[in-house]
């Protein structure tokens, strides 16, 4: 991420710095909540199959409640073109936020027409990095996610889930960023908010030199024999 490109200027002078904190914190608190509510109501298969989207409602309920702590935040849920399912549009002056899960750090939400619409606006925008913001609105996703790979291994029993590593990727985002997007594909510039906010990560997630390691216990050969030759 360029701090000193001209969206990330816009967004924070627009944004509170306090409630992006606040956003990441309430991000790693619903992670929580989602877990313990399904490992706490149902067998550990059927919590598995439905972690992602409990954690998503818990996601968007607290966004909202954080979201109105702040006078200029400007708090919309809305339907998606099917009308399936809901989700929270915050606004900040001419920024508007949504969230969404991804696979990785680097990836985007799948294609929906809200996203699309939102993208529209500001897709003329993106054009170099000079460019003089002149567009009344910004379109920011907060996007994040876990280490599946891991989360695999733990639940396949590879990983001792009593460790506290084990422990932090079960209940926590493996990353969270806030990016432009150019296109339903694309981006141009992100805020890596785990980087940018190290003191609210930290309240959550052990530091490297606390997680627990296994000592490697060394194999100590034995000696051939003359006889053995």
């Amino acid at each position: 991420m360029d701090s000193r490109h001209p969206f990330v200027s816009m967004f924070y002078d627009q944004v509170p710095r306090s409630f992006v904190a606040d956003a990441l914190r309430t991000l790693f608190t619903s992670y929580e909540q989602g877990y313990h509510l399904c490992q706490d109501n149902m067998d550990s298969s059927e919590a598995a199959d439905v972690r992602a989207q409990v954690r998503r409602a818990v996601l968007e309920t607290n966004l909202r409640a954080v979201a109105g702590r702040y006078p200029t935040a400007d708090i919309k849920v809305e339907k998606n073109s099917k009308r399936s399912s809901s989700f929270t549009s915050l606004s900040f002056g001419p920024i508007s936020m949504t969230a969404s899960k991804v696979r990785s750090p680097y990836g985007l939400p799948r294609q929906a027409k809200f996203r699309a619409a939102k993208i529209e606006v500001q897709s003329s925008l993106f054009q170099v990095h000079s460019v003089v913001l002149t567009h009344p609105r910004l379109y920011a996703i907060l996007t994040h996610g876990s280490d599946t790979t891991v989360i695999r291994r733990i639940e396949d029993g590879e990983v001792n889930a009593g460790e506290r590593f084990a422990q932090a990727q079960l209940l926590y985002p493996a990353f969270a960023r806030l990016v432009f997007p150019t296109s339903e594909r694309r981006y141009e510039t992100f805020i890596d908010l785990f980087r940018d906010y190290p003191e609210v990560v930290a309240e959550f997630l052990p530091k490297v030199e606390d997680v627990e390691v296994t000592p490697v216990v060394p194999v100590r050969l034995r000696k051939p024999k003359k006889d053995d030759a």
